[in-house]
């Protein structure tokens, strides 16, 4: 089974609980009007104000975070994630 497989495995059972899947980079940056880059850069630096869901190798963007960084609204961290590098930071200075 590919990765493209499990994942599209993983949306169908979500949707069927009556949960909203998450994204996939390129749909989180299209929502957003970024390049896919700058969302593995997010990622992979935890620079960014948003933080992905992983599924096995791939990255997924969560639509509510999405949906309240649109808004304007601060995006909290999830239950047992730290916060980002950028939120530290900012708090340091």
């Amino acid at each position: 089974m590919t990765h493209d497989d499990e994942y599209q495995r993983l949306t169908e059972r979500l949707w069927r609980r009556g949960f909203e899947p998450p994204l996939s980079s390129a749909e989180a940056a299209a929502a957003l009007g970024v390049a896919t880059k700058t969302m593995h850069t997010w990622a992979s630096r935890q620079s960014g104000p948003l933080r992905p869901l992983r599924i096995g190798r791939r990255l997924a963007w969560r639509v509510e975070d999405i949906r309240a960084l649109l808004r304007g609204d601060p995006v909290p961290p999830h239950d047992g994630e730290p916060e980002p590098r950028w939120v530290r930071r900012a708090k340091q200075n």
